[in-house]
C-alpha cells in the first residue's frame, strides 16, 4: 500500500539501455580477437577459451540487462517514512530494506568514476547476515543514480532532506566529502 509520504523512483530505460552497449563492445572485441587466433599457425587453447568464455558471459550479461529492462518491476529506490530500498545494485538488493532510524550518517564521494551515496549504518550487524563482511566493512552500503531516473545531485538532496526528516539525523551526521 502506498503512502502519500512514499516516493517511488523508477529505473530510466535509456540509461539502462547504454548499459548494453558494453556486452556488445566485449562480444565484438572477443570475436575479432577469435578470428585473429584461429588465423595463426599455432593456436593457443587458453587464449581461445579465455576470449570463447568472455562472449558466452557477455551474451549471458545482455540477457540478464535485457530482462531487467522489460521487466515489470522499475522501482529502483522506494523511500517510505520508515524505511530505504535501494535496488540499483547488487548490494542494495541483498541488503533489502533499510530502517531510516539505523542509518547513522550519509555522505558523498567518488567511487570506481562513479558518484556515490554512502549511507553508514547504526546497527550493520542486523544486515549483516544479508550481505558479505567485505560488503559491509564500512557498515553501510553506497547508493547511486547511474539507472535512476533522477539525477545525482536531485538524489542526494532528496535522501538528505528524507533522512532528516524521517530518520535520526542531525546536520551534523550530514556532511559530503
Amino acid at each position: 500500500m502506498m503512502d502519500t509520504n512514499d516516493i517511488i523512483i523508477e529505473y530510466d530505460v535509456a540509461k539502462r539501455k547504454k548499459i548494453l552497449l558494453l556486452p556488445i563492445a566485449i562480444i565484438a572485441f572477443s570475436t575479432i580477437m577469435l578470428v585473429i587466433i584461429l588465423n595463426a599457425e599455432r593456436v593457443k587453447i587458453y587464449y581461445l577459451a579465455m576470449f570463447a568464455l568472455l562472449i558466452l558471459g557477455s551474451i549471458y550479461g545482455i540477457f540478464v540487462l535485457v530482462k531487467s529492462i522489460f521487466s515489470t518491476d522499475q522501482v529502483g529506490l522506494k523511500l517510505t517514512d520508515k524505511t530505504i530500498k535501494f535496488n540499483g545494485t547488487l548490494a542494495g538488493k541483498t541488503i533489502g530494506v533499510v530502517n531510516l532510524k539505523d542509518v547513522e550518517s550519509i555522505n558523498t564521494s567518488v567511487q570506481y568514476s562513479t558518484k556515490q551515496i554512502y549511507l553508514k549504518l547504526k546497527n550493520p550487524d542486523q544486515y549483516i547476515f544479508q550481505k558479505s563482511k567485505i560488503e559491509m566493512a564500512n557498515h553501510g552500503f553506497f547508493i547511486n543514480s547511474t539507472e535512476l531516473k533522477i539525477s545525482f545531485e536531485e538524489l542526494d538532496k532528496l535522501l538528505r532532506d528524507y533522512l532528516q526528516k524521517y530518520g535520526s539525523l542531525g546536520i551534523e551526521q550530514i556532511r559530503t566529502i
